[in-house]
């Protein structure tokens, strides 16, 4: 009897405790008291990254897809644009309505914005009023202040009250920042550009640490043709293309460049600048971004290490007597840190980085093992980023190799995983870890 009772009282006790476990996140707490999925809509879905959210969300097993909108293609069926998208047709709205179309805003929890800039900010206000959350992945508020805005792009902001209220979407990044937009009614997540998610990414644990110096940073970025756009243009024409690679936005002019430094200046405590040059390559997606670190006795001071730094890179670089392999490892070891709770960050190991144990020793952790430089192959279809160093001791530079799908970590599949934060579900839910190869 006594047992009985016992036993009861333990069982309430812990539904009690699971009830309260579940609630502290927002997704236990919606899942609890509302079964219904994320109500969603989608303006601009026949883009490449509209369509590729559109995929993406339709296999999501949180969401219904209420309204999707192309200026283009207003009241046809997304699957006369798009075939591919035939066998999720069960899962998406039947017709495409214009851009303008209130019932896509008035039925959808979240609004995910794939247009050109100058083009979201309309509808930014109408979704902050209904207390509801917009993803743009568009660049109208990836920048925090209008003359900023107005100087890169070439517009006057419309709403310029709601910059600084955005939060920049880069989970890995400003994951609690997004949490805690999730906790309020309503805002903007500002999805990050494609290049910048790739070098921000590479360069985040060592802004983080104080180890990337204020200048000379170089960025050498390669995205495929995807990037450019859905439109047609003589840039992007096969014949221009084909067998072809050519920089544009040479001399630091590229419109990603103030998004790069604001948040790796953000990252640092103080201001970082970058040269940065992107270049157009003949396939069809992916991102490679080369970056060139400095950091011999002769780049700007290395301050003492913070923000929780365990590694202590600063006395390393300081002295002359430090192995490379063994400074090389160290760094590996401070990116693994860094990206521990970041399940789509794969850094990669390096074959000739010695172990804290094997430091000083003949032995070297050259085994055959994943290769030092990763490509964009390695990531296609996937929101993963993934990352390689090498320290050139030559010239004391420290090498890293950023490599994601410009379609998916750089617009739509990050998006979903910024919905996912943002609505408390796992972050990984509807993403695929898994590249498509070949």
């Amino acid at each position: 009897m006594i047992g009985n009772v016992i036993g009861s009282g333990l069982y309430k006790y812990t539904s009690i405790v699971i009830i309260i476990d579940i609630c502290l996140d927002l997704g236990g707490l919606r899942r609890l008291i509302k079964m219904d999925k994320v109500r969603v809509s989608i303006i601009g879905a026949t883009g490449y990254a509209g369509v590729e959210l559109v995929r993406i969300l339709a296999l999501h097993p949180e969401v219904e897809i209420v309204g999707i909108t192309s200026d283009s293609y207003e009241g046809k069926s997304i699957q006369e644009v798009f075939p591919h998208l035939r066998p999720l047709g069960h899962r998406l709205p039947p017709k495409l309505l214009g851009h303008q179309a209130d019932e896509a805003l008035k039925e959808a929890d979240v609004i995910f914005t794939s247009l050109p800039h100058g083009h979201a900010m309309g509808i930014a206000r109408k979704v902050v009023e209904a207390g509801k959350y917009m993803i743009d992945l568009g660049a109208d508020f990836r920048l925090k202040d209008a003359g900023s805005y107005r100087a890169w792009y070439g517009l006057e902001h419309a709403c310029p009250d709601l910059l600084e209220r955005a939060v920049y979407g880069l989970p890995e990044v400003r994951r609690d920042e997004i949490r805690r937009l999730g906790e309020k009614a309503g805002g903007i997540v500002a999805n990050p550009g494609c290049y910048p998610t790739s070098v921000i990414l590479g360069l985040a644990p060592l802004a983080r640490s104080g180890l990337a110096p204020k200048r000379g940073i170089i960025v050498d970025s390669k995205s495929g043709v995807s990037g450019a756009g859905r439109g047609v243009s003589l840039k992007t024409h096969f014949c221009e293309v084909n067998e072809n690679i050519s920089a544009y936005s040479v001399g630091g002019t590229h419109r990603h460049v103030p998004e790069i430094e604001r948040e790796l200046s953000s990252l640092a405590g103080e201001n970082v600048t970058i040269s940065f040059t992107p270049h157009l390559c003949s396939m069809i997606r992916g991102i490679l971004s080369t970056i060139y670190v400095p950091m011999d006795s002769t780049s700007p001071p290395v301050p003492e290490p913070r923000h929780g730094d365990r590694h202590q890179l600063g006395e390393y670089l300081r002295d002359s007597t430090v192995a490379a392999s063994e400074l090389e490892y160290r760094i590996l070891e401070l990116y693994r840190d860094f990206y521990k709770d970041a399940p789509f960050i794969d850094v990669l190991g390096t074959g000739n980085a010695a172990s804290g144990a094997e430091a000083g020793t003949s032995q070297r952790a050259d085994i055959q093992g994943p290769p030092e430089a990763p490509e964009t192959k390695d990531v296609l279809g996937s929101n993963l980023c993934r990352i390689g160093l090498k320290f050139d001791s030559r010239t004391s530079t420290l090498v890293v190799v950023s490599v994601i799908d410009n379609l998916v970590k750089g617009a739509a599949g990050q998006a979903v995983q910024n919905m996912n934060v943002l609505m408390g579900f796992p972050e990984t839910e509807g993403l695929s870890p898994v590249p498509i190869y070949p």
